[in-house]
């Protein structure tokens, strides 16, 4: 990530958080007590992988760390790590299946026992992008704090005492903050990383080990993830066109460029051969519309932003094949060998079905994707970028094995659920039925984790709060027919394949199934507005439902009233409304004198590429209009941009998304 302008005040970082939260976007990743069950007093943690929120580290790393009853003052059952043995401790938090979170926020109860304790020793807390941050509780009674580049810092904790570890990360705003006992003691710089790969925890592991005995307990690890969602199908392009080495085109509003195959197994490298893309609608790639025939060349694909959540759908049947995220590229005979692996940070999943032909799954920040085949098809491919209003319902807050008839009503996080009629096979919504019912189940028949919703011959009307811009939802079909109705507009078919593509009630529809149609679980996406949304099914099941309400234009903006002036500082409270900005958006601010003010935006390379003021304002709040024009007078395009806003010195940044 590119180096960016990083003097955000603490209580602005407060506020990125909240803003997310509200958001609905926040993931618990881990929550560990170390209690019983499945820890045991005097045995070593249990550990591995499973649904989220884990309740068990991922890895022991080092020694014998154990669970005990007490360690100190930490009464509740926590871990102790000891190194009094010449051998440390260490165990760790792995976070690479959650490369889709940009926000981090790790929590820790801490206790160092005085007992025996080396002033030379040290509990650890490591944060790996796979560079090491650390935050070290040394046995002085000192905290040392390194960022790989950056100034180190320190501050002082109390031994014998229970501390609490508070670690906020903001990857896109390369920042940090760390918080001891409800107080700040570092912010700044989290020294340009990208991604966090793994927190781990433990005294010293390297010769010479010192004495420490410590302790952690209710730990806890919350990411942040905020998405929007597009696709396209290819049926902007005329059927029939070539593309060749060299030609640039555009479809859904993202920038294809072709170029040459790899045809040698391993890295990306070596010989070539160059054919073409062809755009085709034979359905090869189980898909409906037109598709893209890749017959040895390559597809550099720019979204014009960082995505994620990027699934397509394929065919592959022959020669080899490209896969290139993020400048990490392989050549492969099938794309199902990638299947689990990781390419550029991101985890891959292929889900195959048919003759040949299969649906890939991205899960985490894809900044550059290329595709390439000699026999390959690629169709029906789709992504997310931000929202930052996202609403979500994922029945997480129902209890397991709630039923639900016609009539009944209920509510989940942001939406509301009511129980309706179902429609019976027949060409429209004609022949109702009454006697069905939905069910709290948590058996991921909907290739997602934890709870879900059942559905077996009955209709859920989903209602969110305001009008939605789009809305996604994972299913799993297992027979039967479907019901869908969008804005009233009702749809009785098979398959969800079946209205893929279609408008319904205004409102364009896309359905993936990751297996075949069904008898399969999939994911479908409404791009709105949408008012309405009916779901209904004999063996299907719903969950994690996804949806973004409209841009709203302030009437003005809300400041944060968090925001104090220290003395040195001028500016408070900056922020921008509505983020993304899809057609303009106001920047705030807060002067604490009067005096002349400067607004720059700047690109992810740092150039500075508009200038929204030069001008003396009068102390107190005041809000800027900018509707995303560059300093040529032009639209700038799609993207993250930095706004500068400076004022006797003191300089306050903050970053916003740009859609067109």
């Amino acid at each position: 990530m590119p180096r960016r302008f990083r003097t955000l005040t603490l209580s602005l970082l407060a506020a990125t958080v909240s803003v997310a939260g509200t958001a609905q976007a926040d993931v618990a990743l881990y929550d560990v007590d170390f209690g019983s069950p499945p820890h045991t007093v005097g045995a070593p943690p249990v550990v591995g992988y499973g649904l989220t929120p884990r309740d068990t580290p991922t890895s022991i790393n080092d020694g014998t760390p154990t669970v005990q009853a007490a360690v100190g003052a930490l009464a509740a059952q926590p871990l102790m790590l000891d190194s009094t043995d010449g051998d440390g401790d260490q165990v760790g938090f792995d976070l690479t299946e959650f490369s889709e979170c940009r926000v981090f926020y790790f929590r820790s109860e801490v206790l160092v026992s005085s007992v025996g304790l080396d002033p030379d020793a040290e509990l650890a807390f490591l944060f790996d992008t796979p560079a090491v941050r650390t935050v070290r509780f040394l046995g002085d009674g000192s905290i040392d704090i390194f960022v790989p580049g950056e100034p180190a810092a320190s501050a002082a904790y109390a031994v014998d005492t229970r501390n609490l570890l508070e670690v906020t990360i903001d990857l896109n705003l390369d920042f940090w903050q760390i918080r001891l006992n409800s107080s700040v003691i570092h912010s700044g710089s989290f020294g340009g990383a990208t991604a966090l790969d793994e927190i781990r925890v433990g005294t010293d592991v390297a010769a010479p080990v010192t004495a420490m005995t410590a302790g952690i307990d209710n730990l806890r690890i919350t990411g942040i993830k905020l998405e929007d969602c597009d696709r396209t199908g290819f049926n902007d392009l005329p059927l029939g066109k070539v593309y060749t080495e060299g030609d640039v085109f555009v479809s859904g509003g993202v920038t294809f460029k072709v170029g040459p195959h790899y045809f040698n197994l391993g890295p990306c490298g070596g010989g070539t051969t160059s054919g073409f893309a062809r755009v085709e609608n034979g359905g090869v790639a189980c898909g409906t519309g037109h598709e893209l025939q890749l017959n040895n060349v390559s597809l550099d694909i720019d979204f014009g932003t960082t995505v994620s959540d990027v699934v397509f759908q394929y065919a592959d049947l022959g020669g080899t094949v490209n896969l290139g995220i993020n400048g990490d590229c392989q050549v492969v005979n099938h794309l199902r060998d990638l299947d689990g692996a990781f390419l550029g940070g991101v985890f891959i999943s292929v889900f195959e079905f048919g003759p040949g032909c299969g649906v890939v799954r991205l899960s985490g920040e894809v900044d550059q994707l290329l595709i390439s085949g000699q026999e390959f098809w690629l169709d029906r491919l789709s992504w997310c970028v931000v929202c930052e209003d996202i609403l979500r319902s994922t029945f997480e807050d129902r209890v397991l094995g709630e039923s639900f008839n016609v009539g009944d009503s209920f509510v989940s996080n942001d939406a509301s659920h009511e129980l309706i009629d179902y429609y019976w096979p027949g060409p429209d919504c004609s022949i109702v039925f009454s006697g069905g019912v939905a069910q709290i189940q948590n058996s991921g028949l909907a290739c997602a984790n934890n709870n879900e919703l059942a559905l077996n011959n009955i209709n859920d009307r989903i209602k969110f709060p305001t009008t939605v811009d789009w809305l996604t939802l994972s299913y799993g079909e297992y027979g039967g027919n479907i019901n869908i109705t969008i804005n009233g507009d009702c749809r009785n078919a098979d398959n969800f394949s079946d209205l893929n593509g279609l408008v319904i009630g205004g409102v364009r529809f896309f359905a993936f199934d990751y297996g075949i149609p069904g008898n399969s679980c999939g994911k479908l996406y409404a791009v709105g507005p949408i008012d309405e949304f009916v779901i209904g099914g004999q063996e299907l099941w719903i969950d994690n439902i996804r949806a973004c309400p409209p841009e709203e234009v302030p009437s003005d903006v809300d400041f944060e009233e968090t925001a104090t002036f220290d003395g040195a500082s001028t500016i408070t409270s900056v922020k921008n409304s509505p983020n993304p900005v899809r057609s303009r958006t106001w920047i705030g601010f807060a002067l604490e004198s009067p005096g002349r003010v400067v607004i720059d935006v700047f690109d992810v390379g740092g150039r500075n590429v508009a200038r929204l003021a030069d001008t003396q304002l009068d102390a107190g709040t005041h809000r800027i209009e900018w509707d995303g024009t560059g300093l040529d007078g032009r639209r700038l395009s799609t993207g993250i941009y930095t706004y500068r806003v400076q004022s006797q010195g003191a300089v306050r940044s903050r970053q916003l998304l740009l859609m067109n």
